[in-house]
C-alpha cells in the first residue's frame, strides 16, 4: 500500500496512516487505479520483483488487496497462500552460469522443458500427479516432504533432492533423503527399491513412486 500517495503525504500522522492503509488504502499494482504506483529510487525492489513474479501470484495479491480489501470473502486464506509460495520455490531454476529465476522467466521450449536464455542449458521437468504444476531438475533443487506426500504440509523438511555423481561429472541423479523407501522403474523395465540415503540416475522417461498413492515422471 505505500506507493506514490504515501510518498507525496509528507507528514505521516496517525489519521493519515489510517487512510492509506486502511479505510482509502490503494494497492501500489491495482490494475484500476494507477494513483499510488511504486516511486522509482523509493520503491525499487517492489518495481523490480512485480516484474519477476509468475502471473499466478500478481494475480493473487490483485485479488486480495483490491476486491479483497473491501470483499472479506475475496480473500485468499493462509493455507492456499502457503501453497502458491510452495509452488513458486519449486518453479526457482539455479543454472550453472549464475543465472538463478522463476521458469516463467525462462525459455520454456515444450511443456516439460526449460532453456536458459543467458547459457543455453536445458533443463527438464518433474511431473507429481497430485502437483498441477512441474519441478524443474538442476544440480540442487530439492523435494520437501509436502511434495511427495499428499496429506502432508510439512514444506520444510527436505524428502529428495538432484545430486550429480562425483565420480563422473555430468551424470545427475536423485538422493533419497526421506524415512521412506520408494520404487523406481529402470530403463530396462526392472522396478526396484531405493531406501533412505541410496539414490538413482535421471533419465528420459524416469518414474518414480513414493508410496500413498503419489507417482512422479520425467
Amino acid at each position: 500500500m505505500e506507493g506514490e500517495k504515501v510518498v507525496k503525504d509528507i507528514c505521516l500522522t496517525e489519521s493519515s496512516e489510517l487512510k492509506h492503509y486502511g479505510s482509502s488504502a490503494v494497492f501500489v499494482y491495482d490494475p484500476e487505479d494507477t494513483s499510488n504506483r511504486p516511486v522509482r529510487g523509493i520503491h525499487d525492489n517492489v518495481i523490480k520483483f512485480w516484474r519477476l513474479y509468475p502471473q499466478y501470484i500478481k494475480d493473487a495479491f490483485i485479488t486480495s488487496f483490491t476486491t479483497g480489501l473491501t470483499e472479506p470473502n475475496k480473500r485468499i486464506i493462509e493455507n492456499e497462500w502457503q501453497k502458491m509460495f510452495i509452488r513458486l520455490r519449486s518453479e526457482i531454476i539455479m543454472c550453472s552460469c549464475g543465472r538463478t529465476n522463476f521458469t516463467s522467466m525462462f525459455v520454456k521450449l515444450d511443456d516439460k522443458t526449460y532453456r536458459c536464455s543467458k547459457c543455453g542449458m536445458q533443463f527438464s521437468s518433474l511431473s507429481i500427479n497430485h502437483l498441477d504444476y512441474r519441478i524443474p531438475l538442476y544440480v540442487g533443487c530439492r523435494f520437501f516432504e509436502c511434495d511427495i506426500d499428499r496429506d502432508s504440509d510439512d514444506f520444510l523438511t527436505v524428502s529428495g533432492e538432484l545430486v550429480e555423481n562425483k565420480l563422473k561429472a555430468g551424470l545427475l541423479g536423485i538422493k533419497n533423503t526421506s524415512e521412506k523407501i520408494w520404487s523406481v522403474k529402470f530403463p530396462d523395465e526392472s522396478v526396484r527399491d531405493v531406501p533412505p540415503g541410496n539414490g538413482f540416475p535421471v533419465w528420459p522417461g524416469l518414474e518414480i513412486d513414493f508410496g500413498g498413492g503419489v507417482q512422479a515422471k520425467i
